[in-house]
C-alpha cells in the first residue's frame, strides 16, 4: 500500500475535510495524478456521483439538468459527461442512456470535490453526549462507536479493539484466595486483563496491600523488558517474573478482533441484489482474518484511510469502498473503526463522521493513559 501522510484527529474545531484531502491516507494504487477539469465539468461529476450515491441509478444528462444545471442545455451536458468518460472518470452502463461514476471518479471526487465535509455541531453534540452516557470502558465506547456510525450511515461496520504492539502495565492487583496462594490480575493499558494464580507464603493481607501499592507506583506504564530488569533490586521476584512473563503472552498474540456489524446493510444496496456479488463479500467479512491485509498497516498509520473498488488489497472486496479510522498512539496501541460498503457510499457523510467518531476515541483513550 502507498500512504500520502497522516491527518490529525481532535474533537472539536477541525479544519474542513476539503483542505485535507492530500493527506488522506490511500489505497494500494497510491497517489493519483490530478486531472485538470474545468469548473463545469467539476460540477457535473460531483452532480453525477452525488446523485448516483443517492439513486443508485445512472445518471442522465436530462436529470442533470433538471436538478443542477437549468441554465446549461442537454447537449451540452452530454457532451461534457462523454469527455468525462474519456478521462476514465464516469461509466456507461450498456443499454442505459446515463452515466454511472468509476472508481478513479470516486477517488477524484473524495480528493478534490468533495464539499467541506463535517458533522453539524448539533450532530457532534449529540453523539458526544452519547459517550458521556456509558460507563468509561474501551468496550462500551467502542460498541457505541459501532452503533453510531451504522445509524448514521447504513452500512456495515467494522471495529477493532485497541492492539499493543508492545504491552505496557496500567495497574496490578493482588489478592488473597486461599492461605498462601494469591490471585495476580494484571492490566494494560490496551484493557488486556490477565490473570495467574501464585504461591506467596506468610502474607497478610496488609502486608499484601503494601506490595500491591509499591509495585503499583514503581511499575506503572513499564514494558515487560522493563520489569525484568526490576526483578533483582525488588522484592517479591516471583510476583514480577509472573508479571513479565503475563504481558510476553500478551506481546506474542497476533491478529486483531475485529468485529463486523450490520452486514444485512449490505444484501439491501441494490448494486449487490444480483449477480452473485454478495456472498464472497460477506463471507469475507464474516472471516476476520481474511482482512489482515487490509488492516494490518493501518496500525502504523494515524488518520482516516480510504480505499475505493480496485484500490482494495482484498479481492473480495474490490466492488467495495472502506473508510477506516484509527485511534490510539500509533505503533505503541490502536484500534481501527469504520465501514465498508458499496463504492457508492456518501463519502460527504461517511469520512466526517469516522473522523469524529476516531477523534472522540482518540481522546478517550489517551484520557485513560492520563489516569
Amino acid at each position: 500500500m502507498c500512504w500520502t501522510g497522516p491527518i490529525e484527529t481532535a474533537i472539536l474545531g477541525r479544519e474542513p475535510v476539503s483542505t485535507r484531502m492530500a493527506r488522506l491516507l490511500i489505497g494500494r494504487d497510491g497517489a493519483m495524478e490530478a486531472l485538470e477539469l474545468t469548473p463545469r465539468q467539476s460540477r457535473i461529476l460531483k452532480h453525477i456521483i452525488e446523485e448516483y450515491v443517492v439513486t443508485a441509478l445512472p445518471v442522465s444528462s436530462e436529470a442533470v439538468v433538471r436538478r443542477y444545471e437549468p441554465r446549461v442545455s442537454s447537449a451540452t451536458i452530454r457532451n461534457e459527461m462523454v469527455a468525462l468518460q474519456e478521462r476514465g472518470l464516469l461509466q456507461h452502463p450498456h443499454a442505459s442512456a446515463g452515466r454511472v461514476p468509476s472508481d478513479v471518479g470516486y477517488r477524484h471526487y473524495v480528493r478534490y470535490l468533495m464539499p467541506d465535509a463535517r458533522l453539524s455541531q448539533t450532530e457532534e453534540r449529540t453523539i458526544l453526549h452519547q459517550f458521556h452516557q456509558v460507563d468509561a470502558e474501551i468496550g462500551e465506547w467502542l460498541h457505541l462507536a459501532a452503533a453510531v456510525l451504522a445509524s448514521f450511515i447504513q452500512i456495515p461496520v467494522v471495529s477493532i479493539p485497541p492492539v499493543t504492539q508492545v504491552s505496557r502495565l496500567r495497574r496490578l492487583d493482588l489478592v488473597e484466595m486461599t492461605p498462601g496462594s494469591i490471585l495476580l490480575v494484571v492490566i494494560l493499558w490496551s484493557g488486556a486483563v490477565r490473570q495467574q494464580l501464585i504461591r506467596m507464603e506468610g502474607t497478610t493481607a496488609s502486608g499484601l496491600a503494601e506490595i500491591e501499592a509499591l509495585l503499583n507506583d514503581a511499575l506503572i506504564d513499564k514494558k515487560a523488558s522493563e520489569i525484568r530488569a526490576f526483578a533483582s533490586g525488588m522484592p517479591v521476584p516471583a510476583i514480577l517474573e509472573a508479571v513479565s512473563h503475563l504481558m510476553e503472552e500478551e506481546d506474542r498474540w497476533q491478529g486483531a478482533d475485529v468485529h463486523v456489524e450490520g452486514l444485512s446493510y449490505m444484501a439491501g444496496q441494490p448494486e449487490f441484489g444480483t449477480g452473485g456479488l454478495l456472498q464472497p463479500i460477506v463471507e469475507t467479512l464474516e472471516r476476520p482474518r481474511a482482512l489482515d491485509a487490509l488492516i494490518g498497516p493501518l496500525f502504523q498509520a494515524q488518520g482516516v484511510y480510504i480505499s475505493i473498488g480496485q484500490e482494495q488489497p482484498v479481492e473480495a472486496l474490490r466492488v467495495c469502498s472502506a473508510v477506516l479510522g484509527t485511534y490510539g498512539r500509533p505503533g505503541e496501541i490502536s484500534g481501527i473503526v469504520g465501514v465498508i460498503g458499496p463504492t457508492r457510499l456518501p463519502y460527504w457523510r461517511a469520512v466526517p463522521m469516522v473522523e469524529y467518531v476516531t477523534g472522540l476515541l482518540d481522546s478517550l483513550l489517551e484520557g485513560t493513559f492520563q489516569k
